[in-house]
């Protein structure tokens, strides 16, 4: 019995799981890189250490790095310039789905 409704869990746990889909987009900014030893990013608060690929076209720097995003759920990233003394956080940025269509009309 016990064998049984832990595979029932697992089989419940792993529908609701692969109901969520995911897709790869471009996180990409614009910086200096003065005084900046690394990069990181927060996706809804969890930062992770990320080495974006940076390219200077004149006085601009624009840097980009790939990131996964669960669809149909709002997200909020920032970018955080990482240096000796400190670091600085960008605004936050929100991935937001758009709203739903309204006053729907079918006429003949």
């Amino acid at each position: 019995m016990k064998v049984i409704c832990l595979t029932f869990i697992l089989l419940l746990f792993t529908s609701v799981a692969s109901a969520q889909v995911s897709a790869v987009f471009t996180l990409s900014f614009e910086h200096d890189g003065l005084n900046t030893e690394s990069y990181a990013q927060t996706i809804d608060g969890v930062r992770t250490v990320i080495v974006p690929t940076c390219v200077v076209a004149g006085t601009t720097r624009t840097c980009s790095n790939p990131i996964t995003l669960v669809l149909n759920v709002v997200h909020t990233v920032t970018v955080i310039a990482v240096g000796t003394f400190g670091e600085s956080t960008s605004l936050p940025f929100v991935c937001d789905v758009p709203k739903a269509p309204v006053n729907n009309k079918v006429k003949k």
